[in-house]
């Protein structure tokens, strides 16, 4: 069966659902992932069922980090470098693979990673 959901909608329907977990500046990092995952397209087409997208993403896939935390320093240079996927790079803390989300393009102070 194909349903036709427009993108706000969509954007709200996974938003309600972050904030079921986090607030704050984490829940706006998740949003702006989803927004940006939206825009790409990434759920056109396939099984949107928000739960499950959003719960393995906040408890499995992805982790926000702060400025003062393990990994930051190294996370900010290669942001800066134009450097998203970073499943390349050594960490000490965490496995990360790509930057999703940054609070402050100019100046971060956290990240949202997906592990």
């Amino acid at each position: 069966m194909l349903v036709n959901i427009s993108n706000d909608t969509l954007l709200d329907m996974l938003c309600d659902r972050v904030r079921v977990w986090r607030d704050g500046k984490e829940a706006y990092l998740f949003c702006k992932m989803y927004e940006n995952y939206i825009d790409e397209g990434v759920f056109d087409g396939g099984d949107f069922d928000p739960m499950i997208i959003v719960d393995n993403d906040v408890v499995n896939n992805c982790q926000t980090i702060e400025a003062g935390e393990k990994d930051f320093d190294k996370l900010i240079k290669l942001y800066k470098n134009g450097d998203y996927d970073v499943s390349c790079e050594d960490f000490e803390e965490y496995k990360i693979s790509f930057i999703e989300a940054v609070d402050d393009e100019k100046d971060p102070t956290m990240f949202l990673v997906r592990l």
